[in-house]
C-alpha cells in the first residue's frame, strides 16, 4: 500500500530512506519503459502544423508514422533523446512525490485522527490533498531538468545541445535561472491535480479491489491536464526557435496567457491535445509500472529489514 497505514506495526514501518530508495527505483523504471512516448508527445507538442494523415505539409501525422520518421531521420536511439536528464527528473520527482506523500499523510492522521479513521473512503479526500501537494513539492525539485529534458528532446539535427550539462549551462548563460523554471505554472496547474487524483483514485483501488473505474477517471484527468501539459512545453523552448527550423514553423510567445491566445487563434482549440494519444499510452505505462515497482521494491526492502533482523 502506498501511503500511511496506520495499522502498519512499528517495527514494520519502513523509514524515509527504504522510501527514498523505493520512490527512485520505480522512476527508472517507469521512465525507461516510458521514455519513447514522451520522445512522440512532444515532438507533437511542439509542431505547429496539423497532426492529421492527410495533412502533407506536417512534418509528423501519426504515432506510427512519427516513430517510423525519427527513427528513419535520427536513429532508434533518438527515441531515448533526454533520457539522461530525464532519468534525472524522474528519481528526483518520484523520490520527492512518494517521501512528502509518506510524511504528509502520516502527518494527517497523527493531527487529524477524527477524519483519517478506521472507515477508508473518509481518506479519499486527504489523499488527494497530499497528492497534490506532494507533486507540487515535486515539481518545483524537478522543473529545472523537465526544462533540459524539453530542449534536448525538441532539437534536431545537427543537435544545438551536446549534452544535459551544456543544455544546463546553455540556458543559464541566455535566460538566467528564470530560463530553467520556463512553464512553472502551466506545470503546477497541471502536476496537483493529476498526482491527486493518482494517489486518490490507486488507494481507492486497493479498497475496491477493481482498477479498472481508477484507470478511467485517471486517464479522464490526463486528458483535462493536456492542453497545460502542451502550454508548459511550448513555453519551456521560448529562445530556441533555430534549434527547430528543421520541424516547420515555430512560434513565438511572451507569456502564459500570450501562448493561450496565440494557440486558439492560429490553430484551434483542438491542438491542445497534440500529443494525446502518445501521453495516453505513456500514462498507462507510467501508472502501471511505477506503482508495482514502487510496491515491490517496499516489499523487498521489508523482507531485507525482516532477514537482517530489523
Amino acid at each position: 500500500m502506498v501511503g500511511f497505514n496506520p495499522s502498519t506495526k512499528r517495527n514494520e514501518r519502513l523509514s524515509a530512506l527504504d522510501h527514498s530508495i523505493a520512490g527512485c527505483a520505480s522512476g527508472v523504471f517507469a521512465r525507461a519503459l516510458s521514455q519513447p512516448f514522451d520522445v512522440l508527445k512532444i515532438r507533437f507538442q511542439l509542431q505547429l502544423e496539423p497532426i492529421r494523415r492527410a495533412s502533407e505539409k506536417s512534418k509528423y501525422r501519426g504515432v506510427w508514422q512519427a516513430f517510423s520518421t525519427i527513427v528513419k531521420e535520427e536513429g532508434v536511439s533518438s527515441l531515448w533523446k533526454g533520457h539522461v536528464p530525464a532519468q534525472g527528473l524522474s528519481i528526483l520527482f518520484t523520490l520527492v512525490q512518494f517521501v512528502s506523500y509518506e510524511f504528509l499523510t502520516e502527518q494527517s492522521y497523527r493531527r487529524i485522527p477524527s477524519v483519517i479513521g478506521q472507515e477508508r473512503y473518509d481518506q479519499l479526500p486527504i489523499n488527494f490533498l497530499c497528492g497534490a501537494t506532494a507533486g507540487t513539492l515535486a515539481t518545483v525539485a524537478s522543473l529545472p531538468l523537465d526544462v533540459v529534458r524539453t530542449r534536448l528532446v525538441a532539437q534536431g539535427e545537427p543537435k544545438f545541445y551536446k549534452h544535459t550539462r551544456h543544455a544546463a549551462y546553455s540556458i543559464l548563460r541566455s535566460d538566467g535561472f528564470r530560463g530553467l523554471y520556463r512553464g512553472f505554472v502551466p506545470t503546477v496547474l497541471q502536476v496537483a491535480p493529476y498526482t491527486g487524483f493518482v494517489f486518490l483514485f490507486y488507494d481507492f483501488a486497493l479498497n475496491l479491489w477493481n482498477d479498472v473505474l481508477p484507470s478511467s477517471l485517471k486517464n479522464r484527468s490526463s486528458a483535462l491536464i493536456c492542453p497545460l501539459d502542451l502550454l508548459k512545453k511550448r513555453l519551456q523552448v521560448i529562445g530556441f526557435e533555430q534549434a527547430r527550423s528543421s520541424f516547420g514553423k515555430t512560434g513565438r510567445y511572451s507569456g502564459f496567457l500570450h501562448c493561450i491566445v496565440r494557440i486558439i487563434a492560429e490553430e484551434g482549440f483542438s491542438s491542445f491535445y497534440k500529443g494525446f494519444a502518445p501521453t495516453m499510452l505513456k500514462a498507462a505505462v507510467v501508472s502501471s509500472s511505477g506503482f508495482l515497482c514502487y510496491e515491490q521494491a517496499c516489499y523487498f526492502l521489508k523482507v531485507f529489514h525482516q532477514s537482517m533482523g530489523k
